[in-house]
């Protein structure tokens, strides 16, 4: 579900690519290592393709931390912010 928060927040800052939601890299890195263990980092290393990464990283970290009240609570606020849900 996470992947519907980056997809709301990327298309609002006009991206026509799927991005993190955390802009700064470091910031990502540093929660990402913080939420998930080594050996689940590792797994997306090697599962993904490195222009997945982030995007990956950051949908494994939130379905780690955030309860699906909490996804959901993102994915309205991200949406709602979106051309597409004002045409609807």
């Amino acid at each position: 579900m996470f992947h519907v928060v980056q997809f709301c927040a990327s298309t609002y800052r006009g991206y026509n690519t799927l991005h993190p939601v955390i802009r700064d890299s470091g910031k990502l890195q540093a929660w990402v290592q913080s939420v998930l263990p080594t050996r689940v980092v590792s797994h997306v290393h090697n599962a993904y393709q490195i222009d997945r990464l982030h995007v990956e990283l950051e949908a494994f970290a939130a379905a780690k931390k955030y309860t699906a009240h909490e996804i959901a609570e993102l994915m309205v606020a991200w949406c709602n912010h979106t051309p597409m849900a004002t045409n609807r």
